[in-house]
């Protein structure tokens, strides 16, 4: 089945980017909730 795509590659890089930037996105979300809840966080 993955013979009849060799053809297509971007078939597989595009859903290559899109892992990685879901991957990015979750990581950003998940940093800026921890820093929105850390105790030790200076508020001036």
């Amino acid at each position: 089945q993955g013979k009849a795509n060799l053809h297509a590659p971007w078939l597989g890089f595009s859903g290559f980017i899109v892992i990685a930037v879901m991957l990015s996105l979750l990581i950003f979300v998940f940093e800026a909730v921890r820093d929105a809840f850390d105790p030790r966080k200076l508020v001036a």
